[in-house]
């Protein structure tokens, strides 16, 4: 049996610590339902919801969880730039990247609980009143394959 495995052979330039090799590359934190792209120079997560309740941070902005950060001045990420005006055509910039991988990965914002309740496996799953969804819970079981999923929510 041959395995087809798509992408890009990226060892050399790991090899030769080439950073430039890539534009981005994906950035997700599906629990908080944010998306977005990690470059070389920064970082750049969005929210797909503008208040999401089932943050882990109770001091999160209400606004929601944008962010960027400019590693190259800021590499402890402590200066939120996404509401900076001079920061407007860079933010969509890498916006515009993040979209693209979203759409690569056939992602269409899909919430926290929609993933995990599609991916386990119903009796690994416990519902959570504090946060109210449902979560990994049990053995951690998943109904197939991630790539099954994708499929699956690509067809909707």
């Amino acid at each position: 049996m041959q395995m087809v495995i798509k992408g890009r052979d990226l060892s050399s330039a790991i090899i030769q610590q080439n950073d430039d090799a890539v534009e981005s590359i994906p950035l997700w934190l599906l629990p908080h339902d944010w998306r977005g792209v990690y470059t070389r120079r920064y970082t750049y997560p969005f929210s797909l919801t503008t208040d999401n309740p089932r943050c882990y941070n109770k001091n999160s902005p209400p606004e929601g969880f944008n962010r960027l950060f400019d590693l190259d001045v800021d590499p402890l990420e402590m200066n939120n730039l996404y509401d900076n005006a001079q920061s407007k055509a860079l933010r969509d910039d890498l916006h515009r990247q993040a979209l693209h991988w979203m759409n690569k990965f056939n992602d269409q914002g899909w919430s926290y609980p929609e993933i995990v309740e599609a991916a386990m496996l119903p009796e690994d799953l416990v519902f959570d009143k504090k946060l109210a969804l449902a979560r990994p819970g049990g053995e951690g079981r998943m109904r197939g394959r991630p790539l099954d999923f994708l499929l699956k929510q690509s067809a909707r």
